[in-house]
């Protein structure tokens, strides 16, 4: 039996192989993004190491370079706001624990550091706030 296709069954039948080919990104395209998260979590953990070792400005470029890889990385704005905060850098402290608290709203460290940071700015209505 020959199915002859109409003008709309053309169409459904169009979207029924696009839904199945699946339109999501090609596949290399899948697998940078799982080597650039890779990447992003090796640079946070050289941060980790450079800041555990007093190398602030080390740990700095690590923790820059983890968000630009992965800028949903809550935990590296965090841990690059503690070490400008560590140099004295209070504005760009206060920047990053706001960024980690955009992305994780209830981390409890974000706000007690960004609290102490403004405190250390003299900020104390802002301190209290968080």
């Amino acid at each position: 039996m020959i199915v002859q296709h109409t003008g709309w069954s053309r169409v459904v039948l169009l979207l029924v192989l696009l839904i199945l080919s699946g339109c999501g990104p090609p596949k290399g395209e899948r697998t940078m993004d799982r080597a650039n998260e890779q990447q992003a979590v090796d640079a946070y953990n050289r941060g980790v190491a450079y800041y555990a070792r007093g190398e602030l400005d080390e740990a700095i470029a690590s923790y820059t370079e983890a968000v630009r890889l992965n800028p949903k990385l809550a935990d590296a704005y965090l841990n690059r706001g503690a070490a400008y905060d560590a140099k004295g850098e209070l504005d760009e402290a206060i920047a990053d624990f706001t960024q980690a608290l955009r992305l994780n709203p209830k981390d409890a460290e974000a706000h007690n550091n960004r609290g102490v940071a403004y405190k250390s700015k003299g900020d104390l209505d802002k301190a209290i706030a968080d």
